[in-house]
Parts: C-alpha cells; structure tokens; sequence
C-alpha cells in the first residue's frame, strides 16, 4: 500500500483521489451527455440529478471504513461529476447574450479554484474534527446546491418567446450543426486547454507533497488562500477582460491573447520550484491568476466556435480529453520522481505542458484556421461610438438562424 519516492510517501489512495477519477470522469462524461440528451431531460434537472448523486458518493464516504467501499465511492463520484461542467457550460450560454459570455464563464469556473483552496484549509478542520466531517461538509453543502438547481431557469433559445430547448435538440438539428463547426480550430483549442489543465493538475496534487518534503514547516493553508484570491481575481477579471477584447476585436486577438498568457506561464513553471519559499509563493500566486484568466478566455473561444444546438456534446468531448489525458500525465510525476527528484519532475512536465499548450494555439493562427471578422460601426448600440467586430462564427450564425426561422 505504500511506495517511498525521495522521501516521500504515497498510498493507493494518492492515485485513486486523482488520476484514475479524472480518468473515470473523462470517459463517463461523453455516454452521459449522450444519455441525457437522448431521453430530453431539462437542463436544470439534469444539473440537480447529477449534482445529488455526486454528494451522495461524498457523503457517504464519511460513513465507510474499507478501502473498497472508498474506492467504489470515487469511482462513482467521478462518474456523475463528469457531465457537469458541460451542461454547465452549455446552460449558461443559453442563458446570458453573447457579449458577457466570458465574465459569466469566469465567475462559473472560479468554483474549480474556490475549491481547490477550501481542500488545503480542510487539513485545519481534519486535525481538529477528523477527515470525515470534511466529506460531512462537502456533502451538505452539495445537497444544498442539489435543491438550488431545481430552481433554475429553463432555456428556451435566443429569443424569450422561442420554444426551442437549444440544449436537447434533436439529432437532426445538432447534425447541421455540427458542420458549422470549424474543426481544426475547435480541436487545436482543446488540446491546448488539454496540456493546460494536465500543467495545472501536476502541480495541484503534487503541492502538498512537494512542500512537506522541501519546506514541512511551511503552513499548507497558506496555499489555500492564495488560491482562492488569486483564482477569484484570475477568473473575474480575465473574463471582464476577455469580453472587452471580444468586443473591440475577434477569435484571432483572443487566442493571441492566450498564447502570450502561456509564455508567461512556462516561464513561471520553470521558475516555480526552483526558488526559495518566499519566491515559490510570490511566482505561485501569478501563476494562478495567468492560468485561470487563460482558462475562461480559452472557454469562450471554444463557445463562439460552437453552434447552440451542439455546445453540450461539444464540450462533452473537450472534457473527454482534458480529463482522460490530464489524468493520465499525472501518473508520469512518480517514475520521473525517483529518476531525478519530485521537484525536477513537476518542473519538467509542467513546464513541456504550458509551452506544448502555447505552441498548439499557434497552429490555427499560423493556419489561418481561425474564422474571419468583419468591422462593423454600431452606432447604435455605442454611444462612444467604438469600432466593433461582427464575427460569424458558428454560435452567432446559430443564433441568426434562429431569428429568421430557419431552424
């Protein structure tokens, strides 16, 4: 059950809280996505099933004393967590017009850093209470948001009198759809996001165990509040920011953009755990912010290459990728680890993942595989009078389709 790598140990558990849900998350979220549109189901109902079973398999690990039933229980819990942030994505998309999609995008996604710096502040509530009562937590809190979502709104398309429910349309309509979609560019966008977040998941779940074999004095909670701040301002203002750039200028300025966000970042990966702790920590921080303002801005991009019809399975198979491979690198830390040093390695992986991540983006520009833009004055609309951009990309095509009845 316990492996020693430069000192440092790591259990079963260490695997499966990490690579292997990610990989059960990855390959479940495609057939669900499937499934639920296939039987119709509501977005919002769907959001509170999957939201109940997943804080049900949290919950009731804080009840179970075999290495089994927790293995089960993260296995299962990887499953139905899996379609969330597709249906989540998709539904907020549905929801808010266009021009505020990223901002809207970046506060739905600040729950990934919000939680992650919960997890290090928890380490305070499992001296005092005991690990369980973290899943305790976790769980009610879940089952809160569970009943929230049955409250929702139900989409119903572009147009408030439209009765079209944009997220289970019919396999017709997602079959013109998907033609819509500019492939290339939509899968160099995933497979950048993919090394992204694979970057991002080696250094999360190596963290903690990095900074009890290099600085064990150092106060773990600290991390954790970085986190959340950093990840707030990274998330919020990144989204501001990206639906400024959406406005004043298209695809192409954001995806530049985005590449100029992942030099910075493979710099400061490669500077990371190379450097002191005050360093580590300052670098840390920055990092974090760069990441999350790249992650929203990447998410909308790869939005407006989407038609609405198809969004959900759209962003189904991006999570395919970014869950199934990103859980599969992780497991490449140990090995390099006792070669080298776990430092060397996270810094190694990190740093070929944020700069494989930037070089992918270049592709579509480089290409010219990115769909063009127009200008277009709208006076109307601007009392300032700036100069806009009029994209047609897939998701503003779709939404034209639908004004004049074509769908």
């Amino acid at each position: 059950m316990w492996g020693t790598v430069h000192g440092t140990r790591y259990t079963l558990y260490d695997v499966l809280a990490g690579p292997i849900y990610l990989i059960i998350e990855g390959i479940a979220t495609v057939p669900l996505i499937g499934l639920v549109q296939g039987l119709s189901i509501r977005a919002p109902l769907s959001i509170a099933m999957f939201t109940v079973l997943w804080t049900l398999c949290t919950l009731l690990t804080a009840f179970v004393n075999d290495y089994w039933a927790v293995a089960l229980l993260r296995f299962l819990f990887g499953i139905f967590a899996g379609p969330l942030r597709s249906l989540k994505i998709a539904y907020l998309a549905h929801i808010f017009p266009t021009e505020v999609h990223t901002i809207v995008f970046g506060i739905s996604e600040y729950g990934h850093p919000l939680g992650f710096g919960v997890s290090f502040l928890f380490v305070n509530v499992t001296n005092t209470l005991g690990w369980r009562w973290c899943y305790i937590i976790c769980g009610a809190a879940g089952l809160f948001l569970a009943l929230a979502s049955c409250f929702m709104a139900n989409p119903k398309g572009p147009r408030p009198h439209d009765k079209i429910n944009s997220v289970a349309s019919s396999w017709k309509q997602q079959r013109s759809s998907l033609r819509q979609i500019p492939w290339a560019c939509v899968m160099c966008v995933i497979l950048s996001n993919t090394a992204c977040a694979s970057a991002i998941l080696v250094g999360s779940y190596n963290t903690t165990i990095y900074l009890a074999e290099y600085f064990p004095e150092f106060d773990v909670s600290v991390i954790g509040l970085i986190t959340i701040v950093a990840g707030f301002i990274g998330s919020v203002f990144g989204g501001w920011m990206g639906d400024r750039l959406r406005k004043i200028s298209g695809i192409r300025a954001r995806i530049g953009l985005c590449i100029v966000l992942q030099i910075f970042g493979f710099v400061l990966v490669t500077l990371i755990y190379q450097t002191p702790l005050t360093a580590l920590v300052i670098l840390f921080s920055i990092n974090l912010f760069g990441h999350y303002w790249f992650s929203v801005v990447l998410i909308s991009i790869l939005s407006d290459l989407t038609p609405l019809d198809c969004k959900t399975g759209v962003f189904a198979i991006a999570y395919f990728f970014t869950h199934s491979i990103a859980g599969t690198v992780n497991l490449a830390v140990t090995p390099i680890s006792s070669i080298t040093s776990l430092r060397t390695a996270i810094t190694v992986l990190g740093a070929t993942l944020v700069g494989v991540s930037a070089l992918i983006l270049v592709i579509p520009i480089g290409c010219s595989l990115v769909p063009g833009t127009k200008p277009k004055h709208e006076t109307n609309r601007n009392e300032d009078k700036d100069e806009e951009v009029n994209e047609r990309t897939p998701l503003r095509m779709s939404y034209d389709e639908k004004e004049n009845g074509q769908i």
